[in-house]
C-alpha cells in the first residue's frame, strides 16, 4: 500500500514545497525520528549546481522517474513561483535542494515533490529509504546560500480523535541528531505545528537536513478499528493526510497495489468486515488472508460517497470464518480507505437434520438421494454441502443453495458395504454447522444359496414336509426366502407355483404336498435386505422329491367296547389296526399330533370335557397329551387350524352351535371362537380348499355346510351340497390324495360308508361296507408306505420329469366283505 503524508515547509518568502513520503504506518502507536545532518558545499552559485546546465522540466521529471540516473533524485527549486530548473549536487550523488533520499530505512513507496501551481515530480523509493527535506531561501540564483537567510521549518500534522496523547522532545547532545518520541497509545495524536532549528551554528555554507522516519507500533486487534495508515507494508499506495478534517486515509491505488497487515490476532471468529471509505466515482475493494494472491475472504464493488472528503460505511460478509493470527492483504481501486473493523455479526451456525436416507438405510442402487432440512434464524442459510467420509477426512461432493436441499450421490464410485456420508450447512455470515454423518449400507450383490430340504431324490409319504434353503448374504443379510414348487400334476402349465415364505432363520416352511401326485421340484427366491434377489436354479442347487402320499382311509370307533378299528384302504375288508382306548361314553378324535404324517387316536371324555391323545395307534401306547377344553356334552373335533403341519383340537357345542378351536395341545382358552351351525348339527372338519389349513363345517339332515374361514366370527358357508340321508354320520378325508379333503357318511342302518371327492351334490365316488350300527366313522393316514426314490437332477427350467420317475399308482378295486368284529 502506498502512503502519502504531507509536510509543509514555510519560508519567509512564502516559498512552499510539500514533500509526500511513504512510511510503515502505526498499528498501535509509533515513534518519529527526526535526524539532523550537515553537509558542506563548495562556494558556488546555484547555476553551477545544475547538471549539464539542463534546467528544463522534462529533465527534472525524467530524473524523478529514474530514467536517467538511478543514483540521483530529481528536485525542483522555486523562486517567486518560477521554475529555475534542476539543481544538482554531484557530491555523494545526492540532490541537496528540494529533497534528499538515502536508500536504507524506509519501506517501499513514493516520494513526491508538490510545487503549488506548477509541477509535481515523483520518484519511487526502495525499501529502507529515509526521507530528508531541505528548505532553502534564496534571494536569486546568483546569491550564495547563507546561514543568515536559511533556516528549517517543519510543519506536520497527524491527528486523531483520541485525547491525552503525550509528545516529548529530547535532544541527544553529541549524537548529531534529535529525537521526537510519541507515546505508544493506539490512535495516538501528535501535532507539531512548527519546529525551527536555526542554522547559525553551522558552517557558513552548510545546510541542515531534516529526516523523518515512521516506525509502526503493534496494532494486532482486528476487532477494534484498524486505521488504514497503520499497515505493516505498503505496495505503492499513498497516505492522504487531511489536517482540516483530522483524517488520514490510504488510496491512490493502481491495479496490483495493496496494503499488508501482520499478525492480526482474532480472539473470536469474525463473519463480516465494517469499513469506512471515500470515493468520487465508486470502486472496488477486496480482503485476502495469508497471501495477496489467495481468493478474497470478502470483496465488493462500492458506491460513490459524493467526493474524496465525503465518507461512507459499509459491512461486507466474509466467505469464510477468519480466526487468528492472520496476515491480511487489502486491494482497492478508485477508493480511499479510512479504517476497517472485523465483527462477529451472526455467530450462530445453521441447524441441520437429514431427512433421508435413514441411518443404516439399505440400497442396491447406484444412486441415493440425500434430503436435508437446514434453517438459520440469523443471516439465513447460504448453502448445504455434502461430503463423503473416508475414515480420516471429508471429501466434498457438492452443495445445494436452494431449499429443499437435496443431492444425488453417485454410489457407482464406491464398493459394497457400509459407507459414511456427511452434510453441513453455512449461513450468509459464513458460520458453518458441524458435520452431521449418515451411514448407509450399499449392497448390489445378490444373495446365494441352495436347497437343503427335502433331500434330493427322496421319497416322501408325509402330507406335510419341511422346505428349507441354505442361504447367505455377506453385506446386508437375508431378508426373506420365498419358496416355489413345480410338478407335472397338478401344475402342468410349466410354471413355478408359490408355496410359502419365511423371513426368519433358518428360513424354513412347512408345505402340504397333498397336491403333488407324482414328483415335484422345489426352489427358492432369496431376497436380501437391500432388495437383491437370487432364484436358486441348476443341478445341485434346487431339489426334487417323489411324493408317495397315502390317502386318508376309513376307521371306526366302537363305543360299546371303546375300541378303534383302522383300515389302510378304502375298501371293504378287515381292520388292519385294532386298538382299545378309553371308557364308555368317550367320543373318538384322531389327528397327526406330532406332524410325522401319521394320524393317531385319542378320545374326548364328555363327562369331564377332557382330551386324551396318543402318538401311536396301539392299546399300550402312552397318553402323550391330556388337557381340558370345553364342557361336558361338547363334541370333539380336530384339524390343523394354523397350517403348521400338526393337528390340534376343538369342540362343537350342540346346544348353541358354537365352535371353540385351540392351536396347541395344552389347557387354555380357545384361540378361535366361532358361530357356525345350529343345535343338533353334527360337526365335520377338513382342508376344503387345499391351502394346508383345516377349517370347519356341519352336517344338517342330509346337507353339508362348509367354510374356508377360521376366525373369531360367524362365517358364511363356502360350500353347500347334499350327500346321504337324515341320520347318516358325517366325516371327512382326502380320499384321492389331491390335497383337497372330500366328505363321507356312515349309514348306521346298514353299515355302508359313502365317499365323495368333490364338494358338490351328486353320487358318491366310493361305497364300502365297514362297521355296524352304533359305530362312529373316522378317517386318517394310519400307516406310511414307502415308494421308489430313483431319479436324477434336472438341467432345464422349467423342470422336466426326472429319469426313472415312478408311475402314479392306480386305486385299488374295493372288495365286498365286512370288517371283523
Amino acid at each position: 500500500m502506498k502512503y502519502f503524508a504531507r509536510f509543509i515547509a514555510t519560508f519567509a518568502s512564502a516559498l512552499v514545497i510539500a514533500v509526500q513520503f511513504v512510511w510503515l504506518g502505526f498499528p498501535s502507536g509509533f515513534s518519529v525520528q527526526v535526524a539532523q545532518a550537515s553537509i558542506s558545499y563548495n562556494r558556488i552559485t546555484a547555476y553551477n549546481w545544475a547538471k549539464n546546465n539542463n534546467y528544463n522540466d522534462d529533465s527534472a521529471r525524467g530524473h524523478s522517474q529514474g530514467r536517467y540516473c538511478s543514483n540521483y533524485i530529481a528536485g525542483a527549486l522555486i523562486h517567486g513561483g518560477i521554475n529555475l530548473g534542476n539543481l544538482w549536487n554531484y557530491w555523494g550523488n545526492h540532490l541537496v535542494i528540494g529533497a534528499l533520499a538515502e536508500r536504507n530505512l524506509l519501506n517501499t513507496g513514493k516520494i513526491e515533490l508538490i510545487v503549488p501551481s506548477w509541477e509535481t515530480l515523483t520518484y519511487n523509493l526502495l525499501p529502507g529509504d529515509i526521507i530528508f527535506t531541505n528548505i532553502v531561501r534564496m534571494n536569486n540564483m546568483n546569491t550564495p546560500i547563507t546561514g543568515m537567510e536559511a533556516y528549517n521549518v517543519l510543519r506536520a500534522r497527524l491527528q486523531d480523535s483520541r485525547p491525552n496523547s503525550q509528545l516529548t522532545w529530547a535532544e541527544q547532545v553529541g549524537a548529531g541528531h534529535s529525537v521526537l518520541v510519541l507515546d505508544q497509545r493506539r490512535y495516538a495524536q501528535w501535532n507539531v505545528e512548527q519546529w525551527e532549528r536555526p542554522l547559525t551554528s553551522l558552517a557558513h555554507y552548510s545546510h541542515s537536513f531534516v529526516g523523518v522516519r515512521f516506525v509502526p507500533g503493534n496494532r494486532t486487534n482486528p476487532h477494534e478499528i484498524v486505521e488504514a495508515e497503520s499497515f505493516n507494508y505498503s505496495h505503492y499506495m499513498y497516505a492522504v493526510i487531511r489536517p482540516e478534517t483530522n483524517t488520514i486515509r490510504m488510496g491512490d491505488a493502481q491495479p496490483g497495489d495493496y496494503l499488508r497487515f501482520d499478525n492480526l490476532n482474532f480472539t473470536q471468529s469474525a463473519s463480516r468486515i465494517r469499513i469506512r471509505y471515500s470515493s468520487a466515482s465508486g470502486g472496488h475493494i477486496s480482503f485476502h488472508a495469508s497471501s495477496v494472491n489467495n481468493p478474497p475472504v470478502a470483496s465488493a464493488s462500492l458506491a460513490a460517497t459524493g467526493g474524496w472528503d465525503s465518507y461512507g460505511e459499509v459491512t461486507l460478509n466474509l466467505s469464510g470464518t477468519v480466526q487468528g493470527p492472520v496476515q491480511l492483504f487489502i486491494k482497492m481501486q478508485y477508493i480511499d480507505l479510512d479504517w476497517f473493523r472485523f465483527e462477529q455479526g451472526d455467530v450462530t451456525p445453521p441447524s441441520v437434520s437429514i431427512v433421508a436416507p435413514s441411518h443404516l438405510a439399505l440400497t442396491n442402487s447406484n444412486t441415493i438421494r440425500f434430503e436435508v432440512n437446514a434453517s438459520d434464524s440469523g443471516s439465513g442459510v447460504r448453502e448445504v454441502a455434502f461430503y463423503y467420509f473416508n475414515g480420516s477426512s471429508y471429501q466434498l461432493l457438492g452443495n445445494d443453495t436452494n431449499a429443499p436441499y437435496q443431492f444425488d450421490v453417485n454410489l457407482a464410485a464406491y464398493g459394497d458395504g457400509n459407507l459414511v456420508f456427511a452434510v453441513r450447512a453455512a449461513d450468509h455470515a459464513n458460520n458453518w454447522s458441524g458435520y452431521l454423518t449418515r451411514e448407509i449400507i450399499v449392497d448390489r450383490t445378490p444373495p446365494t444359496g441352495f436347497m437343503a430340504e427335502p433331500v434330493v431324490g427322496s421319497s416322501i409319504s408325509a402330507k406335510r414336509i419341511t422346505v428349507r434353503a441354505q442361504v447367505s448374504d455377506a453385506t446386508s443379510g437375508v431378508q426373506c426366502v420365498k419358496y416355489y414348487a413345480w410338478s407335472p400334476e397338478p401344475w402342468s402349465n410349466q410354471q413355478w407355483v408359490y408355496i410359502g415364505t419365511s423371513c426368519n432363520s433358518p428360513y424354513a416352511i412347512t408345505w402340504s404336498i397333498a397336491h403333488v401326485n407324482w414328483y415335484a421340484y422345489v426352489s427358492a427366491l432369496i431376497v436380501d435386505r437391500a432388495g437383491n434377489e437370487h432364484f436358486i436354479s441348476g443341478n445341485g442347487n434346487w431339489t426334487h422329491f417323489y411324493a408317495d402320499l397315502n390317502t386318508d382311509t376309513i376307521g371306526i370307533f366302537r363305543p360299546s367296547n371303546h375300541t378303534f378299528y383302522l383300515r389302510n384302504q378304502n375298501t371293504t375288508g378287515y381292520a388292519h389296526i385294532t386298538a382299545a382306548f378309553g371308557i364308555s361314553n368317550d367320543l373318538p378324535v384322531v389327528g397327526d399330533w406330532d406332524g410325522d404324517g401319521v394320524d393317531t387316536i385319542g378320545v374326548y371324555r364328555t363327562s369331564t370335557g377332557q382330551f386324551f391323545l396318543k402318538n401311536a395307534n396301539s392299546a399300550g401306547a402312552p397318553i402323550v397329551y391330556q388337557f381340558p377344553l370345553g364342557i361336558p356334552g361338547d363334541v370333539p373335533i380336530s384339524g390343523d387350524w394354523d397350517g403348521d403341519g400338526r393337528d390340534s383340537v376343538g369342540v362343537f357345542r350342540p346346544s348353541n352351535g358354537l365352535i371353540y378351536l385351540r392351536n396347541s395341545l395344552t389347557a387354555g382358552f380357545a384361540d378361535f371362537s366361532m358361530v357356525f351351525g345350529i343345535p343338533n348339527d353334527r360337526p365335520v372338519t377338513g382342508d376344503w380348499n387345499g391351502d394346508g389349513r383345516d377349517s370347519i363345517g356341519v352336517h344338517r339332515n342330509n346337507t353339508f355346510y362348509l367354510t374356508n374361514t377360521t376366525c373369531n366370527c360367524a362365517p358364511s358357508a363356502h360350500y353347500q351340497f347334499n350327500l346321504g340321508l337324515a341320520g347318516d354320520i358325517p366325516f371327512a378325508g382326502d380320499w384321492d390324495a389331491d390335497g383337497f379333503d372330500g366328505v363321507g357318511v356312515f349309514r348306521p342302518t346298514n353299515g355302508i360308508t359313502y365317499f365323495k371327492n368333490a364338494l358338490t351334490s351328486g353320487y358318491a365316488d366310493i361305497g364300502i361296507i365297514y362297521g355296524v350300527a352304533g359305530d362312529v366313522p373316522i378317517a386318517g393316514v394310519w400307516t406310511l408306505t414307502g415308494g421308489q426314490s430313483s431319479g436324477t437332477n434336472i438341467t432345464l427350467q422349467p423342470p422336466q420329469q426326472p429319469e426313472g420317475a415312478p408311475t402314479a399308482e392306480q386305486p385299488e378295486v374295493a372288495p365286498t366283505f365286512v370288517p371283523r368284529n
